[in-house]
């Protein structure tokens, strides 16, 4: 698969994503948006948002989401959903430079998004506090394993079977994971307080044996070193290997895949009497 100059990676995944990951986000940015305990026309900030699982929750329960993210496409897609909503939109921006003004949102919320920034997540989780009100929320929502979604444990496996050194193990770890107590920490360190972890679980959907890798191919493009590398033949002794494991699930003989995550919560800490004297233009802005 040939990537197009300049093409956000994400947008090359669209597709794919809103068919196989969004479903899956969906039900982990419900779980969020029910800890948020957001009141109707409450302020959602939703960062990194894709292709809306948590957006459109959030605006068809009758709160008010901006949902930003850096892929063009996916953007565009999302803004177009969200057009039903009045006061909701999607914009592309980056999660380290938010163009927001402090203590604009009731909750800023990421389902699998900025805990993805390696080194950078201190800045983008400052980043969604700075823009949260004085007792309002902050949630983000990361993959329980390095190896994120148990799609790529069926490639990984899939390949090991070849035994092929040429192919190796075609697997992927995420840069800088970061587990439950990671989450809990890091959301802490950027002063956040009452902050709180829980697992969630969900059994996901998955393609078919003879179509799982064609279905799944910008996943493992964009995710797997080595996956865009493979020649003609290797592809076709690979999706022969990928569909047998597929098959043992699909017939029982092995366990189906659950999609496991971690959902970090904390709140923006309220200010003190005399605090709130100094900034006396502020007003908490949850609708009532």
């Amino acid at each position: 698969m040939a990537e197009p100059n300049g093409a956000n990676p994400f947008d090359l995944m669209l597709p794919a994503y809103q068919k196989w990951a969004e479903p899956v986000s969906r039900v982990f940015a419900r779980v969020v948006l029910e800890r948020a305990d957001l009141t109707l026309g409450a302020r959602v900030l939703d960062v990194c948002a894709g292709t809306g699982a948590l957006a459109l929750q959030a605006a068809q329960s009758g709160l008010q989401v901006n949902a930003i993210d850096s892929a063009p496409l996916m953007t565009a897609h999302l803004a177009e959903r969200l057009k039903p909503y009045p006061g909701c939109t999607a914009e592309i921006m980056d999660a380290l430079d938010m163009r927001w003004d402090d203590r604009r949102f009731d909750a800023a919320c990421s389902v699998f998004g900025v805990m993805f920034f390696g080194p950078q997540v201190p800045n983008a989780l400052t980043g969604m506090r700075r823009v949260v009100r004085p007792g309002g929320t902050v949630a983000v929502v990361h993959w329980a394993a390095a190896r994120g979604a148990p799609y790529f444990d069926i490639l990984a496996q899939a390949s090991r079977d070849l035994h092929d050194p040429e192919i190796g193990t075609l697997q992927t770890m995420i840069e800088g994971y970061l587990d439950r107590e990671d989450l809990q920490n890091a959301l802490s360190a950027v002063g956040l307080v009452d902050v709180h972890t829980e697992p969630l679980h969900v059994v996901g959907a998955i393609p078919e044996p003879d179509s799982f890798l064609a279905e799944l191919e910008t996943f493992f493009y964009v995710g797997v070193p080595g996956f865009g590398n493979l020649n003609p033949d290797q592809r076709e002794r690979l999706d022969t290997a990928v569909a047998s494991v597929v098959r043992d699930i699909e017939e029982g003989n092995a366990p189906r895949p659950e999609f496991r995550a971690n959902l970090a919560v904390g709140r923006v800490a309220a200010e003190t009497s005399s605090s709130a004297r100094k900034d006396s233009r502020w007003a908490p802005c949850r609708s009532r």
